[in-house]
């Protein structure tokens, strides 16, 4: 499931939180969407997503991340993922070096420092 959140040290900032089980369809109907309409102008802005513990993600749905990440790399001001498991923290090590997107991994504990950073 992925739900659409409001930080609020940021509103502008595109937020999300991922938790059970993601579907390809998921991010067509709800991350798509959203990226679209905010990363429409040219300001740059922040991006955060929580994984919750425990998330599955079908193949399908990471490749429409993987579009997602491509097409709007260069709208991102910074970008902060709050997730505890190594395949996510070194999917973002990867995906900030290739695309060279200011982003950073926190742990569960640290979702405030992470929310702080990305907002700053």
């Amino acid at each position: 499931m992925i739900e659409r959140i409001v930080l609020p040290q940021n509103s502008e900032a595109l937020a999300f939180r991922i938790c059970e089980k993601v579907t390809k369809e998921e991010y067509l109907d709800v991350v798509r969407p959203a990226a679209e309409e905010a990363f429409s102008g040219d300001k740059k802005i922040p991006l955060f997503i929580e994984v919750e513990p425990g998330t599955s993600f079908e193949v399908a749905a990471l490749f429409e991340d993987s579009f997602v990440a491509l097409k709007f790399h260069g709208k991102i001001s910074r970008a902060a993922f709050v997730a505890d498991e190594a395949w996510i923290k070194n999917t973002v090590s990867v995906v900030k070096t290739v695309l060279r997107i200011d982003a950073q991994t926190f742990p569960h504990e640290q979702r405030l420092d992470a929310i702080q950073w990305v907002t700053q």
